[in-house]
Formats: structure tokens, C-alpha cells, sequence
């Protein structure tokens, strides 16, 4: 669908429910409209170096994909892949008559007041609540399925230095030194890639290496009486299969971004005091270089959406978390290196 497409089915959608507000959420890969009862995901006709969602087919595929991966966390959430019609000039959601536009992923709507990221704005988020998330994790991480192929070093420098997309963006906006931090850090992550993948590949045989979720931080987390992890990556397998160290480092950076520093200490000696998947000091070093890998992450995100918008208005915020993830990125590289 075009933006002109999703514009008009966001006006009938608004009919449809007598005139009731209806959110439409924008994120560099796909639309969300949020009804009263429902939150309708729809992936745009884009395509990057990590994801391709050029076609309808290509667009179905991972709208079922991605049902089938994120009922491994939670159940009620997840229902359903529909079809998106239009039928002279009004555009449908569920419907089987007219031209077929596009799919969408259907999901149960959650409390927004619950999402992670604003409660910890508001600090309304407890050691508790830190244990809760790390029991469902340990249980499935232990539980998912590990991957034993060998270790690609080519692959995971390359999904590190994928970093230099959003060069344009901070050449553009930012001084000479971020440019020289992003390339600083890719000198960096190349040779401690080279230093510690015997390190890696025995971390892999012996099992710490895993179909997890991929995008774990506060942002697709609500906090219900048991917690509900949502919105794991199904564009790119590669970005899924991980050494666990990676994956939790993902959750403790993103505690750090919000500085909380507690937290993150906390939830960390909860995980490991069930899971002790950290055995030995290379292996500390290995999650500190995953913390940085994990700001890379955020900080292309932020980037590549900045680069996509359209208006002064929405590149404001865009720009102002890229500043963020750009100081605690120099942090983590500076401790690092």
C-alpha cells in the first residue's frame, strides 16, 4: 500500500467506528492503526539491506511469519493475517470484495498505559516486575530451539557495520565526530570479532546459541499481571538467531537508555542466577560488546526512520533519539574500547 492508500483507509476506519479516533502509528518498515478493539499492522513496500517487503507475496510471508514466531510468547495477542481490499473508493480491512491491496497482521489491542518504555518514563516499573521478565525469558530460552551452525564472522560484521546507512543522516545533521564515532566503532567491532570467535563457537556447541526474539526492549513489552513480549523480528532470520548474551544485552541496553541503571543490574542477576549462561570474564567482555551491537541497532533504527520523514514536525523527536542512542553508542564504545 502507499501512504496515500493508508491515509484513506484511516478515514474509513474512522467512519466505520462512528467517528472514534483510530492512531496510526509510523515506524521506517510498517503502519499501525489501532481501532477500538484491534491493532492492524501493515508492512510497507520497502526494502533495506536487512528486510524486503517489495512485494505482496513477500509482504503475506511475513505477515504469517510473524504471527506463527510471536505466539511462542504469548497467547490472545496474536490472531490472525487479513486480507485489505478496496472497492471503488472506500478501502476495507477484513473484507473479501474488491481489488486486493495488501495484508495485515491482526492483533488483540493492549493498554498503551502498560507499554514498558512509558512506564518507565513515569518510573512505575519494579525489581518485581524485573523478576517476572526474566523468569518468562529464562523459560524460553531454555525451551527455544538452539542453532549449532557454524559462527559466520563475515555475518555478524556485517550486521554491525550495516551502522554506515545512516552515515548520510549524521553528515547531514551532526558534527565530524559522529561520523568518526561510527567509523571508530566499526575498527573496533572488527577486531574483537577477529580476537573472540573461539570464544563464540564454543559458546554455540555448547548450546548458547538460539531462536530468540530479536528485538527485546522495553518498547515490545507490556507489563500485565504476567508480562506480554510481543513484536520479535521475522524479516531476517539472522537478526533472530543469536547467542543469548546478545539478546538479554539488548534489554540491559535499553534499561540504560532510559538510565535505569538498577534495573538492568537487577534483572540481569535475576537471569543469570536461573540461567548462568555467563561463565567466564571473555564472556562478560562479549556482553559488553553486545551492549554496544545493541545501541548500533537502535541507533540505525531511529536514523533510517529520520532519513525517512517527511516533515519538519515528525523529524524533530526522530532526530533527538538518534542525539541519545548517539551518546550512550560513544559510552559503550568508549568503555569497550
Amino acid at each position: 500500500m502507499t501512504i496515500r492508500e493508508i491515509n484513506l483507509l484511516h478515514r474509513d476506519l474512522f467512519i466505520k467506528y462512528g467517528n472514534q479516533e483510530i492512531d496510526l502509528i509510523t515506524t521506517h518498515a510498517s503502519w499501525v492503526l489501532l481501532t477500538p478493539e484491534y491493532a492492524y499492522k501493515i508492512k510497507k513496500p520497502v526494502k533495506f539491506s536487512f528486510l524486503d517487503y517489495s512485494t505482496l507475496e513477500k509482504r503475506k510471508a511475513a505477515c504469517q511469519k510473524e504471527l506463527h514466531l510471536n505466539r511462542r510468547f504469548t497467547k490472545g495477542m496474536y490472531l490472525d493475517v487479513v486480507r485489505i481490499h478496496q472497492q471503488n473508493d472506500r478501502y476495507f480491512l477484513e473484507s473479501e470484495t474488491g481489488e486486493l491491496l495488501d495484508y495485515a497482521l491482526k492483533m488483540t489491542k493492549m493498554d498503551p498505559a502498560r507499554q514498558m518504555d512509558h512506564l518507565l518514563i513515569d518510573d512505575q516499573v519494579s525489581f518485581q516486575d524485573m523478576n517476572a521478565i526474566a523468569r518468562q525469558l529464562v523459560h524460553f530460552h531454555k525451551t527455544t530451539e538452539r542453532k549449532y551452525n557454524i559462527v559466520d564472522i563475515d555475518m555478524l560484521k556485517e550486521q554491525f557495520n550495516d551502522l554506515l546507512v545512516i552515515k548520510p543522516l549524521l553528515e547531514k545533521y551532526f558534527d565530524q565526530e559522529a561520523v568518526e564515532i561510527l567509523e571508530t566503532s566499526i575498527r573496533l567491532s572488527n577486531q574483537f570479532l577477529e580476537d573472540h570467535i573461539h570464544r563464540l563457537l564454543e559458546r554455540q556447541q555448547k548450546g548458547y546459541v538460539l531462536d530468540g526474539h530479536g528485538d527485546l526492549h522495553s518498547r515490545n513489552i507490556f507489563l500485565m499481571d504476567e508480562p506480554v513480549i510481543f513484536d520479535c523480528i521475522e524479516f531476517n532470520e539472522d537478526f533472530r538467531l543469536m547467542d543469548i548474551l546478545n539478546e538479554i544485552a539488548f534489554f540491559c541496553m535499553d534499561l540504560d537508555f532510559f538510565k535505569k541503571h538498577q534495573l538492568a543490574a537487577h534483572f540481569l542477576q535475576e537471569y543469570l542466577k536461573h540461567y548462568p549462561c555467563i561463565e567466564n570474564i571473555e564472556d562478560w567482555n562479549i556482553f559488553h560488546y553486545f551492549k554496544l551491537y545493541r545501541a548500533n541497532v537502535r541507533l540505525k533504527v531511529n536514523g533510517l526512520n529520520a532519513l525517512q520523514a517527511e516533515e519538519a514536525e515528525e523529524l524533530k523527536p526522530l532526530l533527538a533519539a538518534t542525539t541519545d542512542y548517539l551518546h550512550l553508542y560513544k559510552y559503550y564504545l568508549k568503555a569497550l574500547g
